[in-house]
């Protein structure tokens, strides 16, 4: 049984090294809680993974939800989310403390460390994909399966929801063409086994429900609900903090995507609609976001401070990611329940090829935006053959990558001049 104090430490861990945004944070959970932890089986990694991408927030912050809600129930889910986001906020609450004192042309000069640490998480979510690619590609139905889904995303024909929704129903079908025809043996069996193909899956998924089934908090449930209740009650004396509640609020509730693609939504929002930031305040923004650890959305925490300082830091932060929080838990239980359904195994078994089309897919956009140079692919190509060849973490690379960063900025080399 894991203690939710170790599960705290550990999340806490893993928001202080959880650099490059939603896939590359999944990817650090797929190091850490299933190789080095071992407290999830590599299939329930595909289902929290992919439960992370399907719902809308932040892809990371979902899966560290629903990983904590697996793990010690609702309470779990609470200590989990919290503990990841609280290294992050910290960090961007002090860069931004130091970027109202500072000239903006002064934390641009970084360019270095970022085209470094950028080029380092390309070579980690390449790492990280191949390894998925080995154990949940087993045959070339799975590995089409993949393919297909990394194009759709890459040619934008589907959403990451639709992807995963689509590979779900062809589970289902492709399940229930092999159930019929393996009616009369699986009858004197076992009717509720899905197909042959499946069997090892079901069993280790059956068994991880009796080690690690999600226990009911109906009581804290309901507590947690008055939260956002809460955070909707601030305008009625403080209008600014409400303002900021309600807008990261159904920024996190309705935005599909992961915090990415919330980028653009919030700028419209706060540069454009709102005039609370200007275009280049909301950039550098962006940029010291990316020096922080955990999820992309924590510029909400940035936007908060610069238009109401401490306070708005706090509420633009606890609005932005309640959602993916309160979701996770409402939807995590009964998902739990019917997890072993025959019809929800193939559901999960045909997401499995999915999300490593998906992090393929992730790769070739983080590429490039990441990589720009020879030196950026080389920085890439070590980081990921590090990774492949030996079992490190992943923040051993990223400060590798930061240090010589650090390196090309105070010596850089002849050419670089």
């Amino acid at each position: 049984m894991i203690s939710r104090t170790r599960l705290w430490w550990t999340f806490l861990w893993l928001g202080c090294i959880g650099f490059g945004g939603g896939i590359a944070v999944l990817a650090q959970i797929y190091t850490l809680i299933v190789q080095k932890r071992g407290w999830l089986k590599e299939s329930e990694y595909w289902e929290a993974a992919a439960f992370g991408q399907s719902l809308p927030g932040s892809y990371a912050v979902n899966a560290v939800s629903y990983i904590g809600l697996r793990l010690q129930g609702t309470v779990g889910a609470i200590i989990a989310v919290i503990a990841f986001i609280l290294p992050s906020f910290f960090i961007m609450l002090g860069l931004t403390i130091l970027y109202r004192e500072l000239q903006a042309r002064q934390i641009t000069d970084l360019t270095p460390l970022f085209m470094a640490m950028n080029a380092a998480v390309v070579g980690i979510v390449l790492a990280v994909s191949i390894k998925l690619g080995r154990n949940g590609i087993k045959n070339y139905t799975q590995a089409i399966m993949a393919i297909i889904a990394c194009s759709a995303l890459l040619l934008k024909m589907l959403t990451v929801v639709e992807v995963i929704l689509a590979a779900g129903i062809i589970g289902i079908f492709l399940n229930s063409l092999k159930h019929s025809e393996d009616s009369a043996e699986s009858s004197s069996t076992n009717s509720g086994n899905v197909s042959k193909s499946q069997t090892e899956l079901s069993k280790t998924d059956k068994t991880s429900k009796t080690d690690k089934s999600i226990k009911p908090s109906t009581k804290t449930e309901k507590r947690l609900l008055l939260i956002p209740l809460l955070l909707l009650l601030t305008p009625l004396s403080l209008p600014l903090l409400g303002k900021i509640a309600f807008l990261f609020l159904r920024i996190g509730a309705v935005t599909f995507g992961g915090g990415f693609v919330m980028i653009p939504l919030i700028e419209q929002e706060v540069v454009k609609n709102l005039h609370w930031l200007t275009h280049q305040q909301f950039v550098d923004g962006m940029a010291l976001g990316q020096m922080t650890p955990g999820p992309v959305l924590i510029t909400a925490t940035f936007i908060g401070y610069y238009v109401a300082s401490l306070p708005g830091a706090i509420v633009a932060t606890i609005a932005v990611f309640l959602p993916s929080l309160l979701i996770t838990i409402i939807v995590g239980h009964p998902l739990e329940r019917f997890r072993t359904n025959p019809q929800v195994q193939a559901f999960l078994s045909a997401v499995t090829p999915t999300v490593v089309g998906m992090m393929g897919a992730a790769f070739v956009n983080i590429n490039q935006a990441g990589v720009h140079s020879y030196l950026g692919i080389l920085i890439a190509s070590i980081s990921c053959l590090i990774l492949l060849k030996w079992r490190i973490s992943p923040a051993l690379v990223m400060l590798g990558a930061a240090l010589l960063g650090f390196l090309l900025k105070y010596f850089p080399p002849a050419y670089l001049n």
